[in-house]
């Protein structure tokens, strides 16, 4: 069950990497759907994409506020890593167990690799 939870939430968290990348003209690929959505030519459901799964909710809250933290360097956005998680997880009172850590790496890594469209 937590199995399929999370392959929905790193599902959106890809949906959400692709939509935000930035296309050749300086708009991102949601600018575009957003507006083919407006003219018809696509539908809001792709747009939308997977939603979060209820449970893991706060998984997602948990990875915006370490993302929302990292640096980034030449090649982008700096990977989260266990001493980041351990400092975040200390500094705010969470107790993450060991699978939620590499649920938040997994995260991470999904965000920073955007794949393709299936």
């Amino acid at each position: 069950f937590y199995g399929d939870q999370l392959a929905q939430l790193i599902e959106h968290i890809a949906h959400e990497t692709r939509l935000s990348k930035t296309q050749k003209d300086g708009n991102t690929l949601r600018d575009h759907m957003e507006q083919a959505v407006k003219m018809g030519r696509r539908d809001l459901a792709e747009l939308e994409g997977p939603g979060v799964p209820d449970l893991l909710g706060y998984l997602l809250e948990w990875f915006h506020e370490l993302a929302a933290a990292r640096g980034s360097g030449m090649n982008g956005f700096n990977p989260i890593g266990f001493a980041e998680i351990e400092a975040w997880a200390r500094l705010t009172g969470r107790t993450p167990s060991a699978l939620e850590v590499g649920a938040l790496m997994r995260m991470d890594f999904e965000s920073r690799h955007p794949r393709d469209e299936e």
